[in-house]
């Protein structure tokens, strides 16, 4: 039985904000701004991707300017820094195609760099054209450290939208943050000294076992009801046994222990929502560098085989059953909170999986955090060093989950929690504090577009 620990949660139906108030005046010109306001480079972290979003899809091509003010640093790959795009007399020539939604440009460490104190450029983005606006952030400053550690920041975390197709993973201490297709991986390998395998959680799957070795003597008669009980709609009991406990435990998952005695694995059969996403059926077992994975559709006769080494760099070496190894998510330390959607469990008088949007994970390598809800000694602005001595650190990763927002309902809309806010302590042993300004795009209303602001204790 998957011991899944949870706190109960009362369920609140979600409602989305009419056409009316989400759809921005399609006569206003769209506007461009940059994703987060600040980068750092350093000798273990060396470039940094600038993302900037559209208000919504270009609807013409054109060609963004992106000027750069330099002082104190020189231009190209063998002096202190250079880009891609290529600049030319500090201007990067940025094109945009019709029905982008956004487009990115990178900063990179020159070969010639030597970081002795701190320096800075900044870039600010315009369109000469006028065919596109530019929106509240349209200057963006990359400072240059040899051991940068943000003091503090404001940005937009971005999950692709009201459909969040997206999983934002966001490292508070470099400011950066990395979008992972939330459908572009299925299994996620361990690390670890254990041999543990998660499935994705962000997309709505469900791994149940039967009780067969073989994969060519599974058929689709062995899955004969799943589909009706293997659903997130279905009010089945055992269903919370068919996801991975949302606190990270890795003792409570859908896919169990992956044993060292190979007859001790079994098959299970993987359910993916997502279109052109079939049902696998799948087997983990040991080897002497990590895994072998037995994966193959339903009704095949025969299986796929492949080898998945440990890789220490990641939390998980992550696998996609369509087409083979990724490594989207960032490595271990380069991340501290993940923001998307995610499965999560309520009790309905008995525990039920339940897919979760605006959903915040924090990350199992040595990462913490406390909830604090606001009162007369504690509050955002006035809380310093000295009074987190007494405050007791989570380790869970759903500690934030859904708790900094109000689901909503018939006739309300989700909104923000004001009485609350959160410390987080990260791998490198910095301790920020983090509270949420918004959860819809400041450009068009939508949802998927989150706000935070953070500042080092």
């Amino acid at each position: 039985m998957n011991k899944i620990r949870v706190t109960t949660v009362i369920l609140a139906g979600y409602l989305l904000l009419s056409n009316s108030s989400c759809k921005e005046d399609e006569a206003s010109p769209v506007k461009v701004s940059f994703a987060n306001t600040e980068a750092g480079i350093s000798k273990s972290n060396l470039s940094a991707i600038l993302e900037i979003s559209f208000s919504r899809p270009a609807e013409s091509a054109g060609t963004l300017t992106i000027n750069i003010d330099n002082v104190g640093l020189t231009y190209g790959e063998a002096a202190d820094f250079y880009t891609v795009p290529e600049a030319t007399e500090n201007v990067i020539s940025l094109p945009y195609a019709i029905g982008d939604e956004s487009v990115s440009l990178t900063v990179s460490a020159g070969s010639a760099l030597n970081i002795e104190q701190d320096e800075s450029l900044t870039l600010t983005v315009s369109d000469e054209t006028k065919l596109l606006d530019t929106g509240d952030q349209s200057i963006f400053t990359v400072i240059f450290s040899e051991n940068f550690v943000a003091p503090s920041g404001t940005t937009v975390l971005d999950a692709g939208g009201a459909e969040f197709t997206h999983q934002a993973f966001f490292d508070l201490s470099k400011i950066k943050q990395t979008r992972v297709d939330k459908l572009s991986w299925d299994l996620g390998f361990y690390s670890g000294e254990t041999f543990r395998v998660i499935i994705n959680n962000s997309a709505k799957m469900m791994a149940q076992q039967i009780d067969k070795n073989d994969l060519t003597a599974v058929t689709a008669q062995d899955t004969v009801g799943f589909a009706a009980s293997q659903s997130f709609s279905a009010f089945n009991g055992d269903a919370v046994d068919w996801v991975d406990a949302p606190d990270g435990d890795l003792d409570s998952l859908a896919l169990g222990i992956v044993s060292p005695t190979a007859s001790e694995n079994k098959v299970f059969i993987v359910s993916r929502e997502g279109e052109g996403r079939n049902w696998k059926k799948i087997r983990v077992l040991q080897n002497s560098s990590g895994y072998t994975l037995q994966y193959a559709d339903i009704s095949s006769s025969t299986f796929e085989s492949f080898d998945i080494t440990k890789d220490e760099t990641f939390n998980f070496s992550l696998f996609d059953l369509d087409n083979g190894t990724t490594q989207n998510e960032p490595a271990k330390d380069s991340w501290d909170i993940m923001y998307g959607s995610f499965t999560n469990v309520i009790n309905f008088g008995y525990y039920l999986p339940y897919a979760y949007n605006d959903f915040i994970i924090i990350n199992r390598n040595n990462t913490q955090v406390i909830e604090i809800i606001i009162d007369e000694t504690l509050t955002y602005e006035g809380i310093n060093e000295s009074d987190v001595s007494g405050l007791t650190f989570e380790t869970a990763q759903h500690t934030i989950g859904s708790n900094w927002r109000n689901g909503g309902g018939p006739g309300t809309a989700p909104s923000l929690k004001a009485d609350r806010f959160y410390l987080i302590l990260d791998s490198e042993g910095n301790t920020y504090k983090l509270k949420f300004n918004s959860m819809l795009s400041a450009e068009n209303g939508e949802r998927g577009y989150t706000e935070i602001q953070y500042e080092l204790l």
